[in-house]
């Protein structure tokens, strides 16, 4: 009974792990964009791309990497949780 929820949990973390980064630089990048005031697509895809790779080179550090790893897959599976939870008013 219990066994078709375990695999969608399952399948749920494997996406949120999957997609860590992703979800990480986008709310990054949401948080830059209202203090930075930018309004233009091309400095919003450079600020983007500048994200990403910060979070992707600091990932990659042999004893930083693990813990920045870490750290960005349990902020997304927070965000993830609470967006799936989240009761609208």
């Amino acid at each position: 009974m219990t066994m078709p929820i375990l695999v969608a949990y399952i399948a749920l973390i494997v996406v949120i792990i999957a997609l860590a980064k992703f979800i990480t630089g986008a709310i990054v990048y949401e948080a830059l964009r209202e203090k930075l005031n930018i309004n233009s697509k091309l400095k919003g895809i450079g600020i983007l791309l500048l994200i990403y790779s910060a979070l992707y080179l600091l990932c990659n550090i042999p004893y930083v990497g693990y813990f920045a790893t870490m750290t960005t897959i349990l902020f997304s599976s927070g965000i993830v949780i609470t967006g799936l939870t989240r009761k609208s008013n």
